[in-house]
């Protein structure tokens, strides 16, 4: 077994050169270093996973921020989504659709709740896509 103990003491700004360095040198085991001690660095989730596509880490390191970001209140925002990319908001929209949708039965989902009419969609689309006025 081969430790990986650390003495050294980067900022965030070294450790992403160094990742970026290893990414592009082809130096696998320095980029893991990297992002080793990346982990330890306190860096916003959606920053964490659009530095961790960019240099190609491998994504399975990327479920728990995922995780958080599907189990979160909050929905992704419109400047969130800029940042990680059409094809992973849209996955990680998908996912929180499914992690708050009933499954009935027989597999499926559950439908709408008798109370939502179709105006309420109208206006939640209306919001969403904030097509009554500008974006802040």
């Amino acid at each position: 077994m081969i430790r990986t103990y650390s003495l050294y003491d980067a900022t965030i700004a070294d450790w992403t050169t160094i990742l970026h360095l290893a990414h592009k040198w082809r130096f696998p085991e320095v980029a893991a270093l990297a992002v080793r001690e990346l982990e330890k660095a306190d860096i916003f989730d959606i920053d964490r996973i659009v530095l961790y596509h960019k240099y190609e880490v491998d994504e399975t390191i990327l479920v728990p921020y995922y995780a958080a970001l599907c189990a979160r209140e909050q929905t992704i925002t419109y400047d969130e989504g800029l940042k990680l990319g059409l094809e992973t908001a849209l996955k990680l929209a998908r996912a929180r659709e499914c992690a708050r949708s009933e499954f009935k039965s027989k597999g499926g989902r559950s439908p709408l709740p008798d109370e939502f009419k179709m105006e309420d969609m109208g206006s939640l689309i209306t919001d969403v896509f904030e097509l009554g006025g500008s974006r802040d």
